[in-house]
């Protein structure tokens, strides 16, 4: 629970510091991750410049050798549906810091 708090209030800070984080704010902030990570700065991951291989292949949807900003966004998706208890495509503070 921690380590999620962190990462939404990261996220929080990325358009508008409110206690909620828009499915916007969740894209950019794994967006931006994504980013830090490439050392080319060709907008693109390969798996010599993404050190953890088994994720690299995980999120490698198409297999092509290459992490594009959508396979990634598309790889931590899931967890915003999962946190948006009523659908409203925000997570609030009710849904966000109850995450245990």
């Amino acid at each position: 629970a921690p380590c999620w708090n962190y990462l939404f209030k990261m996220m929080d800070s990325g358009i508008e510091r409110n206690q909620q984080v828009s499915r916007e704010e969740f894209n950019r902030y794994w967006e931006t991750h994504l980013s830090l990570q490439i050392t080319n700065k060709d907008d693109f991951s390969e798996s010599a410049e993404y050190m953890q291989i088994v994720l690299f292949q995980h999120i490698d949807a198409d297999k092509d050798g290459i992490i594009k900003p959508e396979e990634y966004i598309a790889a931590y998706a899931p967890l915003f549906e999962r946190w948006d208890s009523n659908s409203d495509g925000l997570l609030d503070e009710r849904e966000i810091w109850k995450v245990k």
